[in-house]
């Protein structure tokens, strides 16, 4: 008796043992050279640990839990837990405010944790914006020996009082601060206050830019002004948002052009296809072919491309297929002109300043799937080896990399200008948060999370040739 005593008694100390070590995770690691990894302690214990950035410095944490429940809370950009992982459910900070759940409870808490708003009467509750959240509440009806249910949105003040009733099919803010709601099918406007604007008659509305509202009614859509006010009249069958002060708009047989906030035609309709503004130039088709106009509606690059992609940083690709499995991808400048010459051709992606393209050699050889970038400089010369699916945009001189992994898994690294690999591709998410940080979640089947502090030369590091995989 004595000895089943003590070995229940020893299983419990391991296990409490085990547990404990799990939920603090591993201790600090110098991880790769000149790298500091410290693991963040989500201070219970769980099975995995996983990060979403949640605005304004914040990161908000999920810890999944052996029953398979999840736990929520808040970490700085430093990996410190600012807000413990108590909550069923939690949203991203927004003008100061997260929306939580916990025990059926739910409220809006402050950056500090503070309980600021008990929202409890209602279904859920979403991100503050220009003082106002959207939340829902849930009615139930019966009709005919069955009930109904209906979800319901309406809008709440930082104080709780409803600015618009729980009574919509749908509710929302756009960025101008004009409120829209759908009720019977129909789509109406609200001031900031909860007053109404129109009468709910429009099919659809969708925020353009330049103040105005893009309006469906009757099959055919317009813009409004935020009083309302028709500014450009119903005629189009698309319009788009505004880029550089222009839309993209087609006449009822699909004939395409640009108009401005006035509703004055860059063109006559004519384009086949048309793509947004961007560094003054659009990419249009006519004849079957790509080229490029400026904002006088001139062209100004020729229309000789099979596929093209717009500027980015004054750079654009134009791509001519040359045969089945061949393209000859160029990149130019804003007057067509070639931007770089590279040692060889491939499909270009341009990306803040560098170029990526797949290796044509190896074409046969490729997962049809993906397309595998290499780095090259500014004059086009390759800095690595065709080994990244993805490269994002610089910041802070690095950028994040990603691979296909043999298991057919993303995995996610470091790189600066220079090619230099600063972080080797063996995470499942990394973000970066200054020049000297970045957020990190670990591959492994119980993830965790991790605060790696790079070296000073993280940006301006050579990359040397001999070092490609």
């Amino acid at each position: 008796m004595k000895k089943n005593l003590s070995l229940f008694i020893l299983s419990i100390l391991l296990l409490v043992f085990f547990t404990a070590c799990r939920s603090a995770g591993p201790p600090p690691a110098d991880t790769y050279g000149d790298i500091a990894m410290r693991w963040v302690d989500p201070g219970i214990a769980c099975e995995s640990l996983r990060f979403t950035y949640a605005g304004e410095g914040m990161y908000l944490l999920e810890a999944v839990l052996d029953a398979g429940n999840s736990k929520y809370g808040f970490m700085d950009r430093n990996g410190r837990i600012t807000i413990p992982l108590i909550y069923d459910c939690a949203k991203a900070f927004a003008e100061g405010r997260a929306y939580v759940e916990s025990n059926r409870e739910k409220f809006y808490i402050d950056p500090d944790g503070t309980e600021v708003l008990d929202v409890s009467a209602y279904q859920t509750g979403e991100s503050f914006e220009f003082g106002l959240a959207m939340v829902t509440r849930v009615f139930m009806q019966e009709i005919e020996g069955s009930v109904k249910v209906d979800l319901l949105q309406g809008l709440i003040d930082k104080s709780g009082n409803e600015i618009l009733p729980c009574e919509y099919e749908a509710a929302g803010i756009f960025e101008n601060g004009i409120i829209w709601a759908k009720k019977d099918g129909k789509c109406a406007l609200f001031d900031g206050a909860g007053n109404l604007i129109t009468e709910h008659e429009y099919d659809d509305l969708t925020y353009a830019g330049e103040d105005l509202i893009i309006a469906e009614k009757d099959g055919l859509k317009g813009f409004l002004d935020r009083n309302g006010n028709v500014a450009i009249p119903f005629e189009f069958l698309h319009v788009g948002s505004f880029a550089e002060g222009w839309s993209i708009v087609s006449d009822e047989e699909w004939q395409i052009t640009y108009i401005n906030a006035r509703g004055e035609r860059l063109t006559e309709f004519g384009f086949e296809e048309a793509r947004d503004f961007s560094d003054g130039r659009a990419a249009v088709k006519q004849g079957g072919m790509y080229g490029f106009i400026d904002t006088g509606g001139e062209p100004v690059i020729p229309f000789i491309y099979d596929e093209v992609e717009s500027f980015k940083g004054g750079i654009a690709v134009g791509i001519e297929q040359l045969g089945r499995n061949t393209v000859c991808a160029t990149p130019i400048d804003v007057y067509g002109n070639p931007a770089v010459i590279p040692d060889s051709q491939g499909m270009f992606r341009w990306n803040d300043i560098t170029i990526m393209y797949y290796d044509p050699e190896k074409f046969e050889e490729s997962d049809p799937d993906y397309m595998y970038l290499a780095l090259l400089d500014e004059e086009g010369n390759r800095l690595t080896g065709f080994y990244y699916t993805d490269i994002s945009e610089f910041c802070e001189g690095v950028a994040v990399i990603q691979e296909l992994g043999e298991d057919y898994t993303f995995y996610y690294g470091l790189i600066n200008r220079q090619g230099a690999e600063i972080i080797p591709s063996t995470y499942s998410k990394l973000e970066i948060v200054d020049a000297q940080t970045v957020v990190v979640q670990s591959s492994e089947i119980f993830s965790r999370i991790g605060i790696a502090t790079l070296p000073k030369d993280a940006a301006t590091r050579p990359h040397e040739l001999e070092e490609w995989r």
